[in-house]
């Protein structure tokens, strides 16, 4: 009998392993897609690029002070941007200058614009046990996560003050993940 228990606990115990570690690759599958960037089209991307290097001011739309992306203003407290504004009508402008440092920073990529990292699991803290929802079980899942593949040229201590989470300590988050024949998946997957 006592065997039995100890052979019932292990099992029940590499269970809830690997339900955390399926968890977490569903998670990650998820955040790690896309990096944690700020840019525009593909096509405007490469032709700021190209500005960047030149020197020559690019103009972007913001409606107000709370729409300054954090990673403009990490950049800018990095020392490779200049960002200045003026009033245009009903909208402000915000006039991004590259810096001498800027420019011999490679921070701007041609297609996807600047990249600080992807988001990345690194620990499962909580999920709610698997339950029915409208014929597929669900959980919510709570979770911690940080930047990994950090550039070089990033100064962490510049993103941190510009309100970037995740680089110096994990930020806890929250997701629904669905059960499918192909294991859990992040909605909208």
């Amino acid at each position: 009998m006592r065997k039995f228990l100890l052979v019932a606990g292990v099992a029940a115990l590499m269970a809830g392993c690997g339900e955390e570690s399926d968890f977490e690759n569903a998670i990650n599958e998820k955040i790690s897609k896309d990096g944690v960037c700020y840019g525009f089209c593909k096509e405007n991307n490469a032709k700021v690029f190209d500005d960047f290097k030149l020197g020559t001011p690019v103009r972007v739309n913001i409606y107000s002070k709370d729409d300054e992306d954090p990673i403009l203003i990490g950049l800018k407290n990095s020392g490779l941007l200049n960002i200045s504004y003026e009033q245009e009508m009903f909208k402000r402008v915000a006039i991004l200058e590259t810096t001498d440092k800027g420019r011999k920073t490679n921070f701007w990529d041609r297609n996807n614009g600047t990249c600080i990292g992807h988001r990345t699991v690194v620990e499962i803290t909580n999920w709610t046990e698997p339950s029915d929802n409208n014929g597929q079980k669900v959980t919510q899942v709570l979770y911690a996560w940080k930047l990994s593949g950090i550039p070089g040229w990033v100064d962490k201590q510049a993103f941190i003050a510009a309100g970037i989470n995740g680089i110096d300590k994990p930020k806890e988050s929250e997701i629904i993940l669905v059960k499918t024949q192909k294991g859990w998946k992040a909605r909208g997957l």
